[in-house]
C-alpha cells in the first residue's frame, strides 16, 4: 500500500508572503540536541521567486518560495524555542525525500523526535508511516507517525512552523501559485529508557524532512 508524507515546524510572524514561528529565546530548547542531516539531503524543495524551475519539491514542478524562506543563521533556526539545523534557501539540496536513510545521532536517551517536515502528493490530505529506531544495544523498534500534505491545514497534531501564502510552480503562469502551504513541526514520542544510536527513515519519497532535533 502506498504511504505518504509530512513536514515539520511551528507558527506566527509576518514576512513577504509567509508567517514565521517566533524565533527568539531558548524557550523549550533546554535538553534539545539538533542533528545535522545535511549529508543525507537529496531534494531541492525551494525555488527563487523569479525561476520556478529552480526547485522541484513534489516531483511535479512545485516548491516553497525562497523569498519567504526563513533566514537561517550559523546555528540554524529556533521554532517554538527548539533549535533546528535547517538549510538556507541558497542550498541546492535542502531536505531528505525519504529512501530508507539511516540518520546517525549522538548516542543518548531521548523522549521525543522533533521534525520539521511535510508530505507531498497526498490525495487523502495526510499519511502514516514509521521510523525504525536502532538502539545502542543493537535492538530495534518501529514508531508510527502521521503527517499532513504541505498544502493542507494540519490534520495530524502538527504545528505550523512556517505558513506561506503561495508556492512556486512551473505549471502556473508567472510561477506563483496562490495556494497556502506549510512547513510543519511534528513530534514523535519514543522510549526514553533506551539509548538511541540511529533512526532509519521510511522508504517513501513523498515524506520530506528538513530538520531533526532530539529532546531529552
Amino acid at each position: 500500500m502506498k504511504k505518504y508524507v509530512v513536514v515539520l515546524l511551528a507558527v506566527v510572524i509576518g514576512f513577504a508572503g509567509v508567517a514565521f514561528a517566533a524565533e527568539k529565546g531558548a524557550g523549550g530548547g533546554a535538553g534539545c540536541v539538533p542533528v545535522d542531516i545535511s549529508k543525507l539531503c537529496n531534494n531541492d524543495g525551494i525555488a527563487p521567486d523569479d525561476d520556478a524551475t529552480g526547485g522541484d519539491f513534489d516531483a511535479g514542478g512545485a516548491s516553497y518560495t525562497a523569498k519567504a524562506w526563513p533566514k537561517v543563521g550559523k546555528t540554524g533556526v529556533t521554532v517554538n524555542g527548539v533549535p533546528f539545523l535547517v538549510a538556507g534557501a541558497d542550498k541546492k539540496v535542502n531536505n531528505i525525500a525519504c529512501e530508507g536513510e539511516a540518520v546517525q545521532v549522538p548516542a543518548g536517551s531521548y523522549k521525543a523526535i522533533l521534525m520539521l517536515a511535510s508530505a507531498t502528493n497526498v490525495p487523502e490530505g495526510s499519511m502514516e508511516d514509521a521510523l525504525t529506531l536502532v538502539y545502542k544495544d543493537g535492538t530495534k523498534s518501529a514508531v508510527n507517525f502521521k503527517l499532513t500534505d504541505w498544502c493542507v491545514e494540519p490534520k495530524e497534531g502538527e504545528k505550523k512552523a512556517y505558513s506561506f501564502t503561495y508556492r512556486m510552480s512551473t505549471g502556473t503562469e508567472g510561477g506563483h501559485h496562490e495556494i497556502p502551504c506549510y512547513l510543519f513541526l511534528q513530534t514523535v514520542k519514543i522510549d526514553g529508557k533506551k539509548e538511541l544510536a540511529s533512526i532509519r527513515l521510511p522508504e517513501q519519497k513523498d515524506i520530506h524532512i528538513f530538520a531533526i532535533t532530539l529532546q531529552k
